[in-house]
């Protein structure tokens, strides 16, 4: 399924910093809730808690959206919303 949920900030400066990030799916029940998202082109399979690149963590998965904790270039947590096309 495609996405146009999409985190791309660009930083004070004007430059982006941060990796493209796409919510490509969203799974599992109120207990266990699995995702897989891009970042910058590259397909990760994640859960809460996960870390999928060492300056990300997975903060929390909802239905609808993936939270995420970015420790570099800066401290910033993000939420990508889930939409399917």
């Amino acid at each position: 399924m495609e996405n146009g949920g999409l985190f791309k900030e660009p930083s004070i400066d004007g430059q982006n910093n941060f990796p493209e990030v796409k919510v490509e799916y969203i799974a599992g029940n109120d207990v266990k809730k699995e995702a897989i998202i891009a970042i910058a082109g590259t397909s990760f399979q994640i859960k809460e808690k996960s870390s999928p690149m060492d300056n990300i963590q997975v903060v929390s998965i909802s239905d609808t959206s993936v939270t995420l904790h970015f420790s570099a270039p800066q401290e910033v947590t993000k939420t990508i919303d889930f939409k399917p096309e």
